[in-house]
């Protein structure tokens, strides 16, 4: 009986890793997508910035 219920204790744990995981993922890609917009954002206010300058 103790058997069973370590392999069960195991399985959870697989899958509440399993779901960290993805977390992590769609985290990172929200992170990266931050980082692209705000670059871009940069990037184009420079840009009129120094077309105001010409």
């Amino acid at each position: 009986m103790l058997l069973i219920k370590k392999t069960q204790d195991l399985k959870l744990d697989k899958v509440s890793m399993k779901e960290n995981e993805n977390d992590y993922k769609d985290t990172y890609k929200g992170f990266t997508k931050l980082v692209i917009w705000g670059t871009t954002a940069v990037v184009a206010i420079l840009a009129i910035l120094a077309l105001t300058l010409l």
